[in-house]
């Protein structure tokens, strides 16, 4: 008969990445771990990890199993929440996956928000360029610029971010005057690892035949590289506009709505709408800054005579 209390020691080997972390996580040592697997394994008579010594990964088998788990992780949450709520002593992991700089430049600066809505979630942010796979569990809520062509998924739209092409002042003023959409094309240019920019409105810039001065996958990382006078790039308005380093090179600016998504049977609990209500007012509250609107743009004082 299988022991469904299993299920957390496969959930917590496969998040945590090793044996080791995953009995740290659950306050259990190693060979209960590996007992408790093994007698998960034995009861569905398949192999759900490779054991190896640089590591367990889990199998295909595995894979399937994790989904399953995650789902009945998701079903007890449900329960849980039903019966008690916030007033239990049952503290609930969530976990957001958000670019790095959306968590550090909103969603950090009001984290205390999100203890005062529900202090009986434990965040867990995934902060990183890549989009997580919301169907295999890489994380419960994703912060997205699509919409996820397919599957379960519930979808609320949170607000829009801003773009626009970006230099700082320096490179500017050594340059001649960069007007059009051919003159920016001309100019070194600041890329992602397989294009230019994700920025729908601006897609023209993908298709120049020139090579990208440089590449990196975090607009922290553009921004920096912008700031050093490199080249040009597409960043938030959101970072571009608060540094008095850098300009706008053109008038050109787009703004792409963005999605919170999560699987059904998760969107359902308490912990993930909180969640979902916390990301949507961090948005809220920075909404002009976020969309780029121009009367949010700090003045240029760079050519002002102080007045003595």
């Amino acid at each position: 008969m299988l022991d469904w209390d299993n299920l957390r020691f496969l959930i917590a080997v496969a998040e945590k990445g090793s044996v080791i972390a995953g009995a740290k996580g659950l306050g259990v040592d190693k060979a209960t771990i590996s007992r408790r697997i093994s007698a998960l394994e034995h009861s569905l008579g398949a192999r759900l990890f490779d054991r190896k010594a640089s590591g367990w990964s889990l199998t295909a088998v595995g894979r399937k199993v994790m989904t399953s788990a995650k789902k009945v992780e998701a079903a007890v949450s449900v329960m849980l929440t039903d019966l008690g709520g916030p007033t239990t002593n049952t503290r609930t992991p969530v976990r957001l996956s958000a670019p790095q700089w959306f968590c550090s430049e909103v969603l950090l600066p009001r984290i205390g928000r999100l203890s005062e809505m529900a202090n009986w979630i434990d965040l867990n942010l995934s902060a990183r360029s890549r989009v997580a796979d919301l169907a295999e569990r890489e994380a419960e809520i994703g912060l997205r610029n699509v919409r996820p062509p397919k599957g379960s998924f519930v979808v609320r739209k949170v607000g829009e971010l801003g773009s626009a092409i970006y230099a700082s002042r320096e490179y500017l003023n050594r340059r001649p005057p960069i007007l059009t959409r051919a003159d920016v094309l001309q100019e070194k240019l600041i890329a992602y690892p397989d294009r230019l920019t994700y920025v729908p409105g601006l897609d023209w810039l993908n298709t120049t035949k020139s090579t990208p001065l440089l590449r990196v996958d975090d607009a922290f990382a553009i921004t920096a590289a912008i700031r050093a006078s490199a080249g040009l790039g597409v960043i938030p308005c959101f970072l571009g506009d608060r540094d008095p380093v850098l300009q706008r090179v053109t008038d050109e600016h787009h703004a792409e709505t963005i999605w919170l998504v999560a699987p059904i049977e998760l969107a359902r609990t308490l912990a993930v709408k909180r969640v979902f209500d916390f990301v949507a007012e961090a948005f809220a509250a920075n909404r002009a800054a976020l969309r780029g609107d121009i009367s949010q743009r700090p003045p240029d004082t760079s050519n002002v005579v102080p007045v003595t």
